[in-house]
């Protein structure tokens, strides 16, 4: 829930510098490969390479709230960890991929949507590019690779009462919410491990939509179902989720070994890409540790080679890469590879309801106005079809190519 947070509107995406092929035009995109467009900091432009150690670390305390087994995943990585549905667990680790063994056979793509209030309107613009995405991944990957596609949502708090923090410019107005810091976070964390509850999508679980807690199609085969689910699951996430947006926690807490039977058999390890993708308009509130997060997502990816088997993707406000109290952009900046990104742009949620109603035609706050059928197509976001279709879908192929197959 966004509160005190003016925002600049956003037109037309801008066009990022290329002189590859292979790099997609969106809003400040940093694809391998592709060259440096010069950005400043402040902005979607900074790269991996600029982050330091303490930045990556930064934003996150130790476990001071009394909560048990917060090291539990990131002990795990250096014992082997906990595993979800291992394809070559008798095997040990992978073979490094060498010419003629390369190319994954799976990959695995997670949601991670902001279920707090005021996100409406920005699922239903990623609902709108869904069908976009399918097409790119399927169309950019080999025939025969196996898919796995989930959602899950920011929402660690089962409890009432509290007060989103808000925030000007990606920095989070703590006092505003009667807090002092970002340690006092963790009395609106419950992680599934230490105080369970009941919320379809809460804690790192993945989300339950027309029977599934995820898709799976392989590619070569018709996306058209799956484009219905993935697209009907983000729509149906809603603004009923905790108001603490803990999305850095949603990327990892798929992840830990509590989740294990209800997120059973979505996770490949050796073979296999893991691709994160998060949807967010505020700064994040997840109070771990970056390295918390990281080491969690990187146990259950041992076999496969850990970082270099995760892919990242962002929409979210362009302030969140430089912002200094920040957890969610170091998380997915941290795997090796700058995470592709897009601005999640102004507040469409008046223009979805009014055209809904019948009250518009078209929304005047986008330049140029957009229609209301063209709003419903995804065309006043078209920076989410860019990031989570041809461009992600491409990072995702060339890092295919390097993973060698399970077995």
């Amino acid at each position: 829930m966004r509160a005190g947070n003016p925002r600049a509107r956003i037109g037309d995406v801008e066009s990022v510098p290329r002189s590859n092929a292979m790099c997609p035009l969106v809003f400040a995109l940093l694809v391998p490969g592709c060259p440096d467009d010069g950005r400043s900091s402040s902005g979607f432009g900074g790269s991996l390479g600029s982050l330091t150690s303490d930045q990556l670390t930064e934003g996150g305390s130790s476990n001071e709230g009394g909560l048990s087994g917060q090291g539990d995943a990131a002990d795990g990585t250096a014992t082997g960890g906990f595993k979800f549905d291992l394809s070559n667990a008798e095997g040990g680790e992978s073979p490094p991929c060498v010419e003629g063994n390369c190319g994954c056979n799976a990959v695995d793509i997670l949601f991670v949507i902001d279920s707090s209030t005021s996100m409406g309107a920005y699922q239903q613009g990623l609902a709108a590019a869904a069908p976009a995405f399918a097409d790119a991944i399927v169309e950019s990957l080999p025939s025969g690779v196996d898919l796995h596609i989930g959602v899950t949502t920011s929402s660690f708090y089962g409890g009432g009462g509290g007060t989103s923090p808000g925030e000007s410019n990606c920095s989070p107005n703590y006092e505003g919410a009667g807090l002092q810091g970002r340690d006092d976070l963790f009395q609106w964390y419950w992680t599934p491990h230490a105080m369970p509850y009941d919320e379809n999508g809460g804690q790192g679980r993945l989300r339950e939509h027309a029977g599934k807690t995820y898709f799976a199609m392989t590619t070569g085969g018709d996306p058209v179902a799956m484009k219905e689910w993935l697209s009907g699951n983000i729509s149906a996430v809603g603004e009923e989720g905790s108001v603490w947006e803990m999305v850095a926690a949603g990327a990892a807490y798929p992840f830990h070994p509590a989740n294990a039977a209800a997120n059973g058999g979505f996770l490949r390890d050796a073979g296999a890409v893991l691709v994160i993708v998060a949807l967010t308009d505020e700064v994040d509130n997840s109070p771990e540790a970056v390295q918390t997060y990281h080491d969690m997502i990187v146990a259950a990816k041992q076999m496969c080679g850990g970082d270099p088997c995760v892919v990242t993707a962002g929409i979210m406000q362009p302030c969140m890469a430089s912002a200094p109290d920040n957890v969610l952009y170091p998380l997915l900046a941290s795997f090796g590879k700058p995470p592709v990104l897009a601005d999640v742009g102004p507040e469409l949620g008046d223009c979805f309801k009014d055209c809904e109603s019948g009250d518009i035609d078209a929304c005047e706050i986008l330049d140029p106005p957009v229609s209301c059928a063209d709003l419903a197509a995804g065309k006043g976001t078209p920076q989410y079809a860019d990031a989570v279709g041809n461009a992600l879908a491409q990072v995702i192929a060339q890092t295919c190519e390097t993973i060698p197959p399970a077995g």
